[in-house]
Order: structure tokens, then sequence, then C-alpha cells
């Protein structure tokens, strides 16, 4: 144990350079057997379940940072701000982060995403660097074991970094990637375009898939539905970026079945299982019929997540906007159905009890990756393809697991239906309708409510470039020679 808190601190003192890009472990650390590389990784695996940090290396989610989860919601436009600063005593202490959000730019939102992901992305070449050295004489299987594990964090974490600071329809604009722990002042630091990223992304993962070591206990992602069910996101998300390509969609439909042949919808009958689990099962649950990963962090024991997503345990109402309440029918079980003593989406009134299980006074479940998700993303896969009929028929046999007595979707918009389930389903999961929004590049107008004259109000255009979050300069523009974002050269 000494040793491993020796690693720790010794990357703690690396990492703390402004420059996250560049991971240079030379006469740094102390790694010396096979064992030492597992425990590393194995520290970071273990944060899921006993909350102990690792110095810049959080995560893979990011979901302790209730800062970034706030102004994710802030951002997008499901929360009716209007009820909730005014309405809850609990949410106007959330005042001044709001007043910060309400023109898209939380001055400090951009620099936290993109320090955290591409520390957590040095922190994977590192733990890769160091296990070469025991290639020759580890088996694959005990390489593969941490390999997979490091593989899919890092192709998870720069997927993300290109779904918040790559501008969505500029192929030009990708991101600066490095993967090797010893190229510090030699690597390119210049913008990869957005395919030459998405290639690094999907080649991570796709060798995962090639592994034919039987995972163990000590792992956690090294899960090949994990590996499938995130391919089929990056592939959809890819899909109407600037870097598409003809096959994306198919590409999606086709990693999300190979999910969800052995996963299930939960139906209106027993919708209310979704957030019934063992509470007292604390960091990264699996094993769930509907989902891949179950992620309860211990550290916000008793109600993480309610001042936003849920009734608190005070019993305060938090709202989300009527546009969100009306697109639900009346028979939709996600405002009928009974989780703990409260509705399981929302109710007519638009107050928020998603995730609440207030019997048991815990509110922070999240989801990654559940059936419904990959569900929807064939449904609109298809849709995209132009291939009506075969999302027509995804999308019915989704809402009939939804909406009792179901009898049909009669619209003409079938896309727009599917994308409107999406919003449905996933509403306040994390970023999940800010990085639809980013997909969709659809704006909208709020109110400033009464903190600035009367009547005034701040819109998000549609394609506004507001939609990408603009590159750190303190953290990145210093250092290496790339341009900042379009619109914000202000900064």
């Amino acid at each position: 144990m000494k040793k491993i808190i020796f690693l720790l601190f010794t990357i703690s003192l690396f990492y703390s350079c402004d420059d996250y890009l560049d991971v240079d472990p030379k006469n740094v650390l102390t790694i010396q057997t096979y064992e030492d590389v597992k425990a590393l990784m194995g520290a970071y695996l273990r944060s899921y379940s006993n909350s102990e940090t690792l110095p810049n290396a959080t995560d893979a989610f990011i979901f302790n940072s209730m800062k970034n989860y706030f102004v994710l919601q802030y951002y997008s436009d499901d929360l009716d701000i209007d009820l909730y600063l005014t309405d809850s005593w609990q949410a106007r202490n959330n005042r001044g982060l709001f007043l910060q959000s309400l023109d898209w730019f939380e001055g400090d939102l951009h620099s936290k995403l993109w320090k955290e992901h591409y520390s957590n992305i040095g922190f994977c070449n590192q733990v890769l660097h160091e296990l070469k050295a025991f290639e020759s004489t580890a088996t694959t299987d005990e390489i593969n074991i941490i390999r997979a594990e490091a593989k899919f964090i890092r192709a998870f974490q720069l997927f993300k970094l290109m779904q918040y600071f790559s501008p969505y329809n500029n192929n030009e604009l990708g991101l600066p990637v490095n993967l090797e722990a010893n190229e510090v002042s030699t690597y390119d630091s210049k913008r990869k375009t957005q395919a030459e990223v998405y290639e690094i992304i999907i080649n991570e993962l796709e060798e995962i898939l090639t592994y034919t070591t039987m995972p163990t206990a000590y792992n956690i992602f090294y899960d090949k539905e994990l590996v499938n069910g995130l391919l089929a996101k990056v592939y959809h998300f890819k899909g109407g970026s600037g870097a598409g390509a003809d096959d994306d969609y198919t590409k999606a439909i086709e990693y999300a079945n190979a999910v969800l042949a052995n996963k299930q919808l939960i139906s209106t009958d027993n919708f209310s299982e979704l957030f019934t689990y063992d509470y007292s099962l604390n960091g990264v649950i699996k094993g769930s019929p509907h989902s891949l990963v179950i992620y309860d962090p211990i550290w916000w024991a008793n109600g993480g997540f309610h001042p936003i997503v849920s009734r608190t345990a005070w019993r305060l109402d938090i709202f989300c906007r009527q546009e969100l309440v009306d697109l639900y029918d009346d028979n939709d079980v996600r405002k009928t159905a009974t989780v703990g003593n409260t509705g399981a989406y929302v109710t007519d009134g638009g107050i928020i009890t998603k995730f609440a299980n207030i019997a048991n006074n815990v509110d922070n479940v999240h989801f990654f990756l559940r059936a419904a998700e990959l569900h929807l993303i064939v449904a609109e896969s298809y849709a995209r393809l132009g291939n009506n009929a075969n999302a027509k028929t995804s999308l019915e046999e989704f809402q009939a697991k939804r909406i009792v007595g179901y009898s049909g979707y009669s619209g003409n918009d079938i896309l727009q239906e599917i994308l409107d389930e999406r919003r449905r389903e996933f509403c306040f999961e994390y970023d999940m309708r800010w990085t639809d929004l980013v997909r969709l590049q659809t704006g909208w107008t709020r109110n400033a409510l009464d903190l600035t004259e009367e009547g005034q109000t701040y819109t998000m255009e549609d394609g506004d470039y507001r939609f990408t979050q603009p590159i750190p300069q303190g953290e990145e523009l210093e250092y290496n020679d790339i341009s900042q974002n379009p619109g914000w050269s202000i900064l």
C-alpha cells in the first residue's frame, strides 16, 4: 500500500502542470513490477466504490462534480428556471451559478471539463506506458485485463471531449491528441480532424473486441457489451457531424443490436424496477437486464443530486418546462408509475421526480448505456438512413413499453417523434439533453427572470457557436499552436 500511495503522490506532482496533454513519466514513477501497474489501475477502478478519487484522475463519468451537472442542466432546455429558482430555497442557493450560465458561458465549466477529461487520458497513457515494460514477462491475459480498462476509459474520455469541444459540423476542427506518455515536446499538438479523432476512438474500442481474455473480478469496463454500446453511441453521434460517413448509422445499429440481443426494455408493468436496486451496492452496479451500468457514487449518499433532479429530502419541488411535460401522453408510465412514494419522471404540474427513492432517501443513481438508449439509437439511425418502416417498428416497440393501452404511432414525422422520445426518456440524465442539442444544433429562448430589466431574454440561436465549449486559454492555447473555437475569439 505504501508503494501505491507513493505512486499516486508522484502522479499528482506530475499532473499539476497546466498543459494536460503533456504526459512525461520519465524520472517520476518507480513502478517495478506488473503488480505495481495492476495496483495503480486498480486504485483508479476502486475509486468508484470507495469514493477515494486519485489526484488528477477523476472517475470516468466526471459525476463527482456537482457543478458540471448543474451547469449542463442550466445550459439545456428542460429545466423551468423561472419556477426552479423562485419556488425552492435550495434552488435559490444556486442562483449565482445560474446567473453565470444565463448566456451559455459559465466561466469555469470549459476549463474543468478540459482538465478533467484530458487528465484521465493522461492517466491512462501512463498506465499503458508502464504496462509495456512487462509484455514479455506477463501473460497476454494479465496484460489485457489492464490494457482493456485503460483503452476503454481513454476512448470514452476522448469522445466526451469531442462532444464538448469540437464544433459539430466542422470536420477540420477536431482536437489535439497525445496517446504516448513519453512524448511531450515531440508529439503533434495541432488539432486533428474530427475524422482522425473518431478513427482513434473507434480503433481503441474495436481492438478491445478482439481480445480473447476473459474479464475477471478486477475489471469494470473490460466488458464487451459496454464496448459495443459505446461504439453505438460514437457512431450515432458521429453520423451527423462534419466527420459523418455513409456507414455511420448502419454501424450504430449493428453495435447497438449486439448489446440488445442480451438486454430488454423494461415494460409498463414493471417500470418502477428501473429505479429499484440494492442501494447498499455503492459504486458500479452491473448485471441489470435493462442497463449495462448503474452508477451510485457512495460519496453522494442521502440525496446527492436532489437539488436539481428530484424532490429533495425536504420535499422541495423542482420543475421542468411545460414544453417537456406536454410531450408525455396521459397514459405514459413515466408520469403514472410510482417509484417510492413519488411519480416516475414528472407530474402534470411539471414537478421532477425522476431518480427519487424517498423511502430510502437516496436519489443519486445514474445510468450508463441503458437498453432504452441503445433501442432509440437503432430507431433514430433507421430514420436517418431513410428506412422509415424499420424506424417506425423500433419506435412502436419502444412506445409500447412506455404507454399503457398503446395502439401505435399515427403521426407523420417519425424522426421528430424518436427525438422527442429521447427527450422524454433521458431528461435530466447528466449531459444527455445537452449533447443531443449539440447534435441537433437547435436553439431556444429563456427569460432572465427578475434579475435584469423586465422582459429581457437570452437566446441560443440554431447552430449557435455556444453549442461548442471554448478551448481554455490558460490550459491549452498558451502552449499549443491551435486556434480558438469559432465565436470565442474574445477569450
